[in-house]
C-alpha cells in the first residue's frame, strides 16, 4: 500500500524511453510452483461485493463497478488462497478491497497532501486492531468500518497468534508508510539496500503471512515464525513477488510522477538505462528464489515434534503458492497494463504511460 503524500519530482538523471519489454515473471513463477485457484472465486466474489455496495467510497456506482472490474481483486484472492474455504476466501477479498482502496486514497484521496489525515486514520485503526473482544462502536468511517468487518471474520476461526502477527504487520506497514512519505516530498530515492528492506514494510507483508496462516487453518507457536531460517525464507520468497509488483506497476506509478520503485532506484545507483534495470532486477528475482529454494533445503526437518514440523510445511507451501498467485494476477490486472494482454508468454512489450 502506498503513502499519503505528494509526489516528487523526477531526479534529473533518469528518463525513460516510449516503450519497454518486461519478462512474465508470473509464468516463470508457475513454472516452479505448481498452482491452482480457489473453486469458491465466484461465490465469494458475489458475497463480498454485494456487501461492498453498502461502503458510501464513490460518488456513484459506475465508478464503484469500474473500480472492481479494473482491479479484479476476486482473481488476486482466488490465485493467492487455493486452499481457503468459501468464508475464508471472503475475508480475504474483504482484505484486498480494503487495503487498495485504502492505497488509493493515499495516492489520489484526501490523504495524499493530509499526511495528519493519514495517521489519524491509521490510529484508529489500531485501536480496532487492538480491539480484541470486538467490543469497540461500530465506527461511521467506512474504511474502519471495512476492517471491522474484515476482524470479525478471521476472528471466527483465526489463531491469537495470527492475529496478533496481523496486527503487528499493520503497525509495520503503516510506520513505513511515513518514513517513505518524507522520502517522496523531498524528492529522495533511497539506497537500493535500505530500500529493500524498506519495501517489505510498504508492502505489507506480516499482513500478507497473518493470511496464509488464516486460510490454511495453520496454529504454530511464535518461536517457529521467529526462526531466522523461517524468517529469512519468508523474506525471500515475498522479495520475489514485491520486485515483480515494483517492475508491474512502474508504469503506473510513473505517470503518477511517483518514484519510489526498484527500478528508478536501482538506475540511479547503478546508472543504467530502463531496459538494463528491469534486467538487473529480473536476475535478482532469480537469485533469491534460488536463495529460498537452498534454504528449504537446509530447514530442519524437526521442530519441536512431528506435528509442527507438518504444520511448517504446509505453512510454506501456503507462502508459496500465495506468492505466486499474486504474481499472476499482476499481470491480469487493467490497474498495471491496458490495452494489452500481458498473461500470456514469456515475456511482455510496454507503452509507456503519459505522465499526469
Amino acid at each position: 500500500m502506498p503513502v499519503p503524500t505528494s509526489t516528487c519530482n523526477l531526479p534529473t538523471s533518469l528518463s525513460f524511453p516510449a516503450r519497454f519489454v518486461i519478462p512474465q515473471l508470473g509464468n516463470f513463477l508457475e513454472a516452479h510452483i505448481p498452482h491452482m485457484a480457489n473453486p469458491h472465486h465466484i461465490a465469494a466474489r458475489d458475497d463480498i461485493y454485494e456487501w461492498y455496495t453498502k461502503f458510501p467510497i464513490y460518488e456513484n456506482e459506475k465508478h464503484r463497478a469500474a473500480f472492481l472490474q479494473q482491479s479484479r481483486f476476486d482473481v488476486m484472492a482466488a490465485l493467492s488462497f487455493p486452499h481457503a474455504t468459501e468464508f475464508q476466501l471472503g475475508a480475504c477479498l474483504i482484505f484486498y478491497l480494503w487495503s487498495f482502496v485504502v492505497d488509493d486514497i493515499a495516492d489520489e484521496g484526501v490523504c495524499q497532501e493530509d499526511t495528519e489525515a493519514f495517521v489519524r486514520l491509521t490510529k484508529i485503526c489500531m485501536e480496532v486492531l487492538n480491539d480484541t473482544e470486538g467490543t469497540m462502536k461500530r465506527s461511521n468511517d467506512p474504511y474502519v468500518e471495512m476492517l471491522q468487518d474484515l476482524l470479525a471474520r478471521m476472528r471466527t476461526t483465526g489463531s491469537e497468534g495470527m492475529l496478533r502477527r496481523f496486527t503487528q504487520g499493520f503497525n509495520d506497514w503503516s510506520s513505513s508508510q511515513i518514513t517513505q512519505s518524507q522520502q517522496r516530498s523531498n524528492g529522495e530515492l533511497p539506497r537500493v539496500r535500505k530500500f529493500l528492506t524498506e519495501r517489505r514494510n510498504t508492502f505489507g507483508i506480516g499482513m500478507a503471512c497473518a493470511l496464509i496462516e488464516y486460510t490454511m487453518d495453520i496454529d504454530l507457536p511464535d518461536f517457529i515464525f521467529k526462526d531466522p531460517t523461517v524468517v529469512e525464507m519468508t523474506e525471500a520468497m515475498f522479495d520475489v513477488t514485491i520486485w515483480a509488483n515494483d517492475l508491474c506497476s512502474f508504469n503506473k506509478e510513473q505517470a503518477q510522477g511517483d518514484y519510489q520503485n526498484l527500478i528508478p532506484i536501482l538506475m540511479q545507483e547503478y546508472r543504467l538505462d530502463l531496459q538494463s534495470a528491469i534486467s538487473k532486477l529480473t536476475e535478482m528475482v532469480r537469485q533469491r528464489l534460488d536463495r529460498y529454494y537452498h534454504l528449504k533445503a537446509q530447514l530442519h526437518p524437526i521442530y519441536g515434534g512431528l506435528e509442527i514440523s507438518g504444520e511448517l510445511v504446509r505453512y510454506l507451501e501456503g507462502l508459496e503458492v500465495a506468492n505466486v498467485g499474486v504474481t499472476k494476477w499482476y499481470y491480469q490486472s487493467p490497474r498495471y497494463f491496458r490495452d494489452v494482454d500481458a498473461s500470456q508468454g514469456s515475456f511482455v512489450e510496454v507503452e509507456l504511460f503519459e505522465h499526469r
